[in-house]
């Protein structure tokens, strides 16, 4: 359902945020989000004299790569075209995220790493649309391209994990059950790293 028809007005300002999920050969994922703050009409800049209409504002992006246990294992920045020459500066502190463990409170675990008088404002906007754009990335791998067994697997693995936290809600062994659910090795019958996790469902009468 479209916007109802806005009032009498005048377009001062653009801002395109665009963000892409890759997964990479290696197993590990690449985000890259990419933000662009443009004028239509022309206008002087301190730094950079007369700017023309569609003439940068800002234009920068960030590249977080991940791996399937949610760390950042990389982290880079680029400041393409920016008002001030300290923005420059900030591309490098961005390797303060490696090492990063996403999940929840990482917004707060992002700025404690990256301190508001170290970083960029607008970079800073770019890492929550990133962080998000990765996640619906990482919930859907190219299914269609595998093999007949591993499509089964895929499947078999997602029933059992989901398995194990509906019997794990509500009761005592909870912990030891989500324990297993994040195992090192994923979670599996027919994965021999997890066969005792396996065992467990005969214990837990799933």
């Amino acid at each position: 359902m479209p916007l109802p028809p806005p009032a009498a007005r005048r377009h001062v300002h653009s801002r395109t945020v665009q963000c892409e999920g890759y997964f990479r050969e290696d197993g590990l994922w690449d985000i890259e989000a990419s933000l662009l703050d443009t004028k239509p009409f022309a206008h002087d800049d301190f730094e950079r004299g007369r700017r023309q209409p569609g003439d940068a504002v800002h234009k920068m992006s960030i590249r977080l790569t991940v791996d399937d246990h949610l760390i950042i294992r990389e982290a880079a920045a680029a400041m393409d075209d920016v008002p001030y020459p300290t923005c420059h500066d900030v591309p490098p502190r961005m390797e303060a995220l490696v090492g990063l463990k996403l999940g929840g409170g990482w917004r707060a675990a992002v700025r404690a790493r990256l301190e508001k008088r170290a970083a960029c404002t607008h970079l800073m906007e770019l890492i929550g649309p990133a962080i998000t754009t990765l996640f619906q990335s990482m919930s859907y791998r190219d299914i269609e391209n595998m093999g007949a067994e591993t499509k089964n697997y895929a499947r078999a693995k997602t029933v059992f994990r989901r398995r194990l936290l509906v019997v794990a809600r509500g009761r005592a062994d909870a912990e030891e059950v989500f324990s297993a659910i994040r195992g090192e090795g994923g979670v599996g019958p027919d994965q021999p790293a997890n066969r005792a996790d396996a065992g467990k469902l005969i214990a837990f009468k799933v």
